[in-house]
Parts: C-alpha cells; sequence; structure tokens
C-alpha cells in the first residue's frame, strides 16, 4: 500500500511540474502588462509590425493568417504569444489570447482627413480601443517615391 501511495504521490508531482512549466513557457502577457510598457517598446513593436507588412504584403489587397508561431515574425511579436496575426496592406491584427483575458493589438493606417493620416498601434480589449503609439509617417516605412 505504500509504494502506491509513494507511486501516486509523484505522478502527481511529476503532472503538476510538468503543467506548470508549459503554462510558463508559453504565457502571453495580459493587458494591462501589456500597457505598462514603455513608449520605447511600443515604437519597436510598430516597426516590427512594419517590417511585417513588408515582408509579406507587397502592397496587394490579399489577406494572411499567420500561426502565432510563425517562424517569420519578428522577435517582440513572438514575445507576445500570439494565437494569430492577420496581414494586409495596411492593417496588422495580432490576437494575444483566445479566452476572455485575451485582446488585440493592431497597427493601421488611418486618415484623418485634410492630409492627416497616421499610422497607429493600438490596443483592443472589452470593446475598448486604446491608441499607445502614433506616427505621421514611419521612418522606416518606405515608399513607393523612394522615401
Amino acid at each position: 500500500m505504500k509504494t502506491t501511495q509513494v507511486l501516486n504521490f509523484t505522478l502527481v508531482v511529476g503532472l503538476v511540474g510538468t503543467f506548470a512549466t508549459a503554462c510558463g513557457r508559453s504565457r502571453s502577457p495580459s493587458y494591462l502588462q501589456f500597457m505598462a510598457r514603455n513608449p520605447g517598446y511600443y515604437r519597436g513593436l510598430a516597426e516590427s509590425c512594419d517590417q511585417l507588412l513588408s515582408a509579406w504584403t507587397n502592397q496587394t489587397s490579399e489577406t494572411w493568417v499567420l500561426r502565432g508561431d510563425d517562424k517569420s515574425l519578428p522577435p517582440l511579436i513572438l514575445e507576445l504569444n500570439p494565437s494569430k496575426v492577420t496581414l494586409r496592406s495596411e492593417f496588422v491584427w495580432i490576437m494575444v489570447g483566445v479566452t476572455r483575458p485575451g485582446f488585440g493589438i493592431t497597427w493601421a493606417k488611418n486618415d484623418y482627413g485634410d492630409e492627416d493620416i497616421r499610422w497607429e498601434l493600438s490596443s483592443h480589449a472589452d470593446g475598448m480601443k486604446t491608441i499607445v503609439f502614433s506616427t505621421n509617417k514611419p521612418p522606416w516605412r518606405r515608399t513607393s517615391q523612394g522615401g
């Protein structure tokens, strides 16, 4: 009887340890952790999104959906452990998590009229959009005029 109890205890400890390790390795940041980042982080994430757009979209109207572990994703995006990343020529949607605590991040071009066109990095959770970084023209983005 004692041997069975020891084996059961060892099995339970092993399973709990394996589960805890797996959860810790693949854990996405929470919405609050993402929102607490510094401005330099958001700028870097915007640059990563823009690099992804340049590599995948080539100014077409197609939509691409990448798995969250796709090796073509830049490191800052991979660190978010996204469940998926959706791309169009002027839009990146990063889904972090898949349940209630999940949230989305977008890098998108918005036209406010009067030649006020901005690229904005926004978070989306519980029906609320929060712009965390905005720029009129990213200095790292190439245009068709070579700028």
